[in-house]
């Protein structure tokens, strides 16, 4: 899915990370000392990275990876529906605006993303 068209909140930057966990999300073998996946979105690797360097890559970012993660555990079950839908393509089965509850999130994991040292300026990440 197309992510939803957000209005400029601050939180754009956000984008990136969500891009790295995705990708740890599609990745079946690759193990992180990020918190284990949830096996209903373990599937075939669509997107996900391949080789060695691109492996060493997404191991790098385990600490934003970990940091979603829990921001999603706290997160409304809308707004983790929705990161999800928009994400990894998953069923969206709420009423509610999907681009309404993305932003939400986003600004959750932006939030907690800046409190644990990660940013728009962080060159840490080469995507």
């Amino acid at each position: 899915m197309k992510r939803p068209t957000i209005k400029d909140d601050g939180f754009a930057w956000v984008e990136r990370y969500m891009d790295v966990w995705a990708r740890w999300m599609r990745h079946p073998g690759l193990r992180l000392s990020a918190p284990s996946r949830t096996p209903a979105f373990m599937g075939e690797v669509r997107d996900g990275y391949g080789d060695p360097e691109e492996i060493h890559e997404l191991a790098g970012q385990d600490r934003a990876i970990q940091v979603i993660e829990a921001t999603l555990d706290c997160c409304s079950p809308k707004e983790k529906a929705a990161v999800m839908h928009v994400c990894l393509q998953a069923e969206y089965p709420y009423f509610y605006p999907v681009g309404v509850a993305y932003c939400d999130a986003r600004q959750k994991i932006g939030v907690r993303l800046r409190a644990n040292d990660f940013g728009p300026l962080d060159t840490g990440l080469d995507i």
